[in-house]
Parts: C-alpha cells; structure tokens; sequence
C-alpha cells in the first residue's frame, strides 16, 4: 500500500460505528447528516403590503415553503397609474405572484398541490393555464395510434417550449393571479416588466443578447408561435419606452422649434419606430401630431390621417393584436376629430367664406375618415353612445374665435376658488343649420337606443350658446332643462345646477342674460321652478361651503355689471338675500 495514502483508524475515536451512536435514529434522519459543503439556501419572502388580505400571506408561504417556489416577487396593481394597462381600473386583479420552479415536473407538481389547497381550503376549483397532465387516456392512445402511420401534426410542434413550462393559477381568491416558471421560460418572458410601475421598468429590462438577430429561417415562425400574448405586450412597452422618451422631450421644447430639431427629433424616432407594434404606431401618431401643431409644414394634415390608418393595413398587428386593433377604431376616429379641430392647417391655412363652409368642410373629412376606419370592421361600432364622439361632433359646429367659457371654467372658480373674468365678449361662431343636424341626429339616436342626453352634454349645449351670444336658444336650452328635471331628482343636485347657471352668467357680464335670469328665475319661472324654491327646498343651504362661495361672487358681479341700470333698485331683495347668507 502506497505510504502516502492514509484511512481513518476504525478503532480510534474519530469514527463512531452507527451500532455505537447514541440516538436511536437512523443516520439519514438525523439532522447532522447534512454536508457541511452543501449551504442552505435563506429562503426570502416578498414585501407583502400593509393592507393586504390575509390571504395573499398564506399563498406565499404555501409558495416557498410548502411547494419549493422560489425567488418570489409580488406586484400591487392597486399603486399603479390609472392608464397603467394592468392597473386595478384596466382589469379585476390586485396582486400577481411571480415564482421559478426548478423543472416542469417540480412546476406541475406544485400547481396540483396549490389547486388541491384551493379547493378544499375555499370551495373552488381555480382555473389553470399551460397545465399538462403526462397521462394519455385510453381513447387519445388509440386515436394516436391510428394516426402514428402519418406523421406527428404541425400543431405538435411546441418549438422547444415544453409543457408546464409556466403555469399561471387564477386563484379566485381576493384577486391573487399566480406564475409558475421554469427560469428559462421566466427570463424569457419576463413578466415582471408587465406588472411593475412605469419608472422600475428599466430595471426589469432584457438584455438585447436574448433577441439576437439569426439566420434561421424558421426564428420568424418559432418566435410568433410561441410567443404569448403576455410577451407580445411586454415587447410592445418595451419597445415604445423610447420612442415615448423621444415624444416627452419633443412636447417639453420650447415652442419655437427650428427645422433642424425637427429633422433631428424625426430621425432619432423613426429608428426606433416599429411596424408590427400597435403601441408604436399610437406613439408616432402623437409625434408628428406635436410636430404638426408647431410645424404644420413639416407634417400635413393628410400624412397624419394616413398615419393612423396605416396600422390598419398590417398583416402582423392584424395577427398579433387584433382584438386591441378592434378597440382602436373609435379611438382613432375621436383622435382624428381632435385634429380637425386643433390643426393650423385647417383654422389657418385654408381660407372658408363662411363658417357653415368651414364646417361643412370638417364633417366632409370626418365622414371620410370614419368611412375608411369601419370599412372592415367584423362588427357594428355605435358611436353615438360614445359621450366623447358626441361632444366632439357637436364641438366641430363652432369656430373659437376667443377663450371659451365652459365646464372647466366653472369648475375652477367652484372648486379651485379661481377669479371670475373681468371681462367677456362673443368667443365662437356657430353654423346653427349645423349644430340644429347634430342635435337631430342625437335625438334620433336617444329615441332607437332608448337613452337620455347626459347632464354633462345639455351644460356644453348651453355654454355653447351662450359663447356664441344666442341668448334666445340658451333660455331654450334652460328651460328644456327645468322641464327634465322631476321628482327623482334631489333638491341638492337641482341646487348645484342653479349655482353653475350663476356662476356662468357672471363670467359672461351680459347685462341682457343677467337681467333676464334675476326677472324670470329667481323666484319664480314659467316652468314653475325657480333659484329661491329649490333653495328653500333643500332646508335654505347650499350643497356645500364651496357652492355658497362660488353663488355668492357670481351674484355680486352680476349685480356690479348693473350698476348704474335704471331698475336696478328692483333688486335690492336679492342684494339683501346675499347679504344675509
């Protein structure tokens, strides 16, 4: 025996003969039987949020110390934005587990157990995605069998994605969604940069390594056939992430961009643009609508307008995406309405004689548009039921010719305590031939679909009028709105219509609207209702300190404006109202 090797002696006290140890239990039980080369991995559980139920707690735990699930991470959809398109307003779920399992058998295993725990646990079934059972029923063996002479399906192709490579676990359980992954199949997909807030995006970001570029011709097909709809989405953000960059820095230049910024600014974007990405595709939409305001010459109406029904035309946006392209229609029919109405090319550049010509000119182009981005659509779209389309489609009757004083004016001074207007003169002009078609056609639509003009679109009705000084139809408007009014309706909401009206009228300084509103609706009305019964009937209060406020300057201005008019002693009762509150 070679002198340099050495074995324990057996005899000495150094080795103990398991017969000798002292604790009955066998060596494989005990706990020291462990090697000391193999360190135990500290398993750490996410952060769980401090308002969170008790149940999102036991789905973790169960997770990493029952099932073996490991680097767990936890997103909270309710802290994302609310245009987030995984916040809790876009979808019902409100947190998402995220776990890589160590192979599709440990994956599968553990989604059974976590089905199991569900189900007896909560009384449900939970549903699971990409979970494959390795036993074959009878009936399918034959089947297969009979099929074996001709050759396996292309559909049995996975493309080198096996199964229960990811399974995701719809709980049911306050909202709690679950991944499972094999980290192959989680580095590949990365959800995490699905779920995560805008400004941690890039700490989730793939290297581009993963996406090289090959000269297999199948790549094209493998990619497309295996990849999700979560992938293709999370590629679509991550791709658009600069182009929006380049977007934000655009919109945040000074307005007097030269030409040289716009070529640059143009360049670095279409590098970046992609055309099979229908989030590419909105972001340069808004690009060179932003170039197109500042620089009209530089990008023309027609080019944006061929922009957004380019993506309409793609083969793989019609593949990849198309029920979100379904949903863009409408989208893109009010984004186009918005253009008409904002573009320099139409307010500045093309000279109308009137301006029933240059709306007509407007509902021309929007007929068009709307005809173009329907004309293949697999189901009916309404837009009438569309409270934005309508409010656009009645905004595209009237030129701005001066600010306009509408709801958002009005909320201010109620509710952000700004100043009332110290002065306001006639600020659009309305083609009422028009404006009298939408208002039919609406009608129309209301009596088919059975529906009501929203409280909302009856105040732009109104305003409408009122910016364009035709006080006789915004009287009309008025008291076609007294007469909607029933009994249904509270005293305090009635009330908080009666401090708009006033509030309104003091911002146009008409002397004419003013006089017309203390002589016919203070106290009383044709329509039998009027400020003071509604305000005795809601017990002599306003709805709030901020409605009180806001009631009481409007009067005071009106009341200012007549000063001086020779009976204006005749409303001295209501100066001593307002004194009074």
């Amino acid at each position: 025996m070679p002198s340099h090797l050495s074995y324990p002696d057996l005899g000495s006290s150094e080795f103990t003969h398991p017969s000798q140890h002292s604790d009955s239990t066998p060596w494989y039980l005990r706990e020291d039987a462990t090697s000391p080369l193999v360190e135990a991995k500290e398993i750490e559980l996410p952060t769980i949020p401090g308002n969170s139920p008790e149940s999102l707690n036991k789905f973790l735990n169960l997770l990493a110390y029952d099932y073996g699930i490991q680097d767990l991470v936890l997103f909270d959809t309710s802290t994302l934005e609310e245009d987030h398109p995984y916040s809790t307003k876009e979808q019902p779920t409100n947190y998402y587990i995220i776990g890589t399992g160590k192979s599709e058998k440990h994956i599968y295993k553990a989604a059974s157990e976590l089905r199991s725990h569900i189900k007896h646990t909560h009384n449900i079934i939970p549903p699971m995605e990409g979970m494959v059972s390795g036993g074959v029923k009878p009936v399918v063996r034959r089947r297969l069998l009979r099929r074996a002479r001709k050759g396996p399906p292309a559909t049995d192709n996975d493309y080198g994605k096996l199964p229960n490579s990811w399974i995701m676990c719809d709980t049911k359980v306050d909202g709690v969604y679950i991944h499972m992954l094999t980290q192959q199949r989680r580095d590949e997909l990365n959800l995490e940069s699905l779920y995560c807030p805008e400004e941690e995006l890039e700490q989730y970001e793939t290297s581009n390594g993963q996406f090289a570029d090959s000269d297999d011709i199948f790549i094209g097909i493998r990619r497309m056939h295996t990849m999700t709809p979560f992938a293709r989405h999370n590629q679509a953000r991550f791709n658009s992430t600069t182009s929006q960059s380049i977007y934000s820095r655009l919109i945040n230049e000074n307005q007097q961009i030269t030409n040289e910024d716009v070529k640059k600014y143009s360049k670095e974007f279409l590098k970046t643009f992609r055309e099979d990405s229908l989030e590419d595709h909105r972001v340069r939409y808004k690009f060179y609508r932003a170039l197109h305001l500042v620089k009209p010459e530089f990008v023309s109406l027609e080019e944006l307008e061929q922009m957004l029904l380019s993506k309409y035309a793609s083969l793989p946006i019609a593949l990849a995406e198309r029920h979100q392209l379904e949903e863009n229609r409408q989208q893109d029919i009010i984004d186009y309405m918005k253009l008409l109405v904002d573009s320099p090319e139409v307010s500045e550049n093309i000279q109308f004689k009137t301006v029933g010509e240059h709306c007509d000119y407007i509902y021309d182009a929007l007929s068009k548009f709307v005809s173009k981005v329907l004309l293949y659509s697999p189901s009916q779209v309404d837009l009438l039921s569309n409270p934005e389309f309508t409010a656009l489609l009645w905004r595209l009757s009237y030129v701005e010719s001066g600010p306009f004083v509408g709801s958002n004016t009005i909320n201010d001074i109620i509710y952000n305590d700004k100043l009332i207007p110290s002065e306001s003169t006639t600020s659009i002009d309305q083609a009422k031939n028009r404006a009298r078609d939408i208002l039919e056609i609406i009608k129309y639509h209301n009596s088919v679909t059975n529906t009501c003009t929203t409280p909302s679109f009856k105040e732009l009705i109104l305003f409408t009028y009122g910016n364009d000084g035709n006080w006789k139809q915004f009287w009309k408007q008025w008291d076609s709105s007294l007469g909607s009014w029933n009994n249904e309706t509270d005293s305090k909401t009635l009330l908080g219509y009666w401090v708009r009206l006033a509030v309104y009228l003091s911002c146009r300084h008409s002397k004419t609207a003013t006089i017309h509103f203390l002589h016919n609706y203070w106290n009383h009305s044709l329509n039998g209702r009027s400020f003071m019964g509604d305000f005795n009937a809601n017990g002599g209060r306003f709805g709030s300190e901020q409605e009180h406020h806001a009631f009481t300057l409007a009067i005071n201005a009106m009341l200012r404006d007549l000063n001086g008019y020779e009976k204006s002693a005749s409303f001295n009762h209501i100066k001593q109202f307002i004194e009074g509150l």
